[in-house]
């Protein structure tokens, strides 16, 4: 069965990997990063267009494009295709066409006045694809100009702790990060699987994290960071406003928080939890599982740090095992 469906957050890392085969068909390159910021934005902001995923039997099989303007030649809404790709194994099945009948019920629903989309000459297939649905060449002579532009200036919010001559920063992740964060977030699973037994891979060999995709469509109540240490990616911070071990609906959790292993015991790991409870100051809940003893050392090192006090966790229960739990209140504790 042939299907298209509205590309979420958590399709990024595969929509990536459909653009870059699809450049690379081309022979052109491909900046990832790029790509999954432009992805990335275009998700959070449906008010510029769409992004479909083409599946055959459930498998990703390509992807379609849909951005959108206003254009006083047109009188309201133009839209164009910027990207319809179907690999090789998929194609003369449909798939394409499927990607555009989504694509054109979507610009009906917006009330687009034009489509638009750019073909090279020699390219008969696609061409013949879109005469089929009612694209046809200019009239006119007039040719297209283009320009780069800088784009965004802002960067991203960061936070930084400096020791002797190394760095410690702490950046505000954005959907554009990911894919890092889905691969951070695979050696981190299987860090916690040498505790945790019943952490098991997936048929496709990844442990998966269902939840980072909320770290983007929630962002009042979750807060995703990546920790860098050098200028380098040295692991992540994720944190959420509530915690299950608090019935304070407004407290904060340190929901996930990861080191590289080469980068621990070096102060690193101490040096991020610092800038995560500068970085929101207010009540906080650090939760330790009492089957992660390397993770209660640290969480104990660190909270003693930061409150400079003698600290002892309580006792919560837990779905696996109890749950040891420190408490600060990192607005007062700086």
């Amino acid at each position: 069965m042939i299907t298209a469906r509205t590309a979420s957050f958590a399709d990024i890392e595969t929509l990536v990997e459909l653009m870059r085969r699809f450049y690379a068909e081309s022979g052109f390159p491909l900046d990832r990063e790029e790509a999954a910021r432009g992805f990335a934005d275009l998700i959070s902001d449906p008010s510029r267009g769409a992004v479909w995923i083409l599946s055959v039997d459930g498998e990703a099989a390509g992807h379609i494009v849909l951005s959108v303007r206003f254009a006083m030649e047109f009188g309201g809404i133009s839209a164009s295709i910027d990207d319809l790709y179907v690999l090789p194994a998929y194609r003369r099945r449909g798939v394409a066409r499927a990607g555009l009948q989504a694509l054109l019920a979507e610009c009906t629903r917006r009330g687009c006045r034009s489509l638009h989309v750019q073909v090279a000459p020699n390219d008969v297939a696609a061409r013949t694809l879109y005469a089929a649905f009612g694209l046809a060449p200019r009239t006119d002579d007039r040719l297209e100009l283009e320009m780069r532009l800088p784009g965004r200036a802002e960067g991203p919010r960061l936070r930084a702790s400096s020791t002797g001559s190394e760095s410690t920063r702490l950046v505000t992740a954005t959907p554009a990060d990911s894919v890092l964060l889905s691969n951070l977030l695979e050696l981190y699973i299987h860090d916690l699987s040498a505790a945790f037994p019943h952490v098991t891979m997936g048929a496709d060999g990844r442990f998966g994290y269902a939840q980072l995709p909320l770290y983007w469509s929630d962002r009042e109540r979750r807060f995703a960071y990546l920790i860098q240490h050098d200028s380098q990616t040295a692991g992540f911070a994720l944190a959420t406003r509530g915690s299950p071990a608090s019935e304070d609906p407004e407290v904060y959790d340190v929901a996930e928080f990861f080191v590289l292993r080469q980068l621990r015991r070096s102060g690193v790991g101490r040096r991020a939890a610092r800038l995560l409870w500068q970085d929101l100051p207010g009540k906080w809940v650090v939760r330790v599982s009492e089957a992660n003893s390397t993770g209660f050392a640290f969480w104990r090192r660190a909270v003693a740090e930061f409150t400079k006090s003698d600290v002892s966790p309580s006792i919560r229960p837990g779905r696996v095992a109890s749950w040891l739990v420190f408490e600060l209140d990192s607005s007062i504790a700086q």
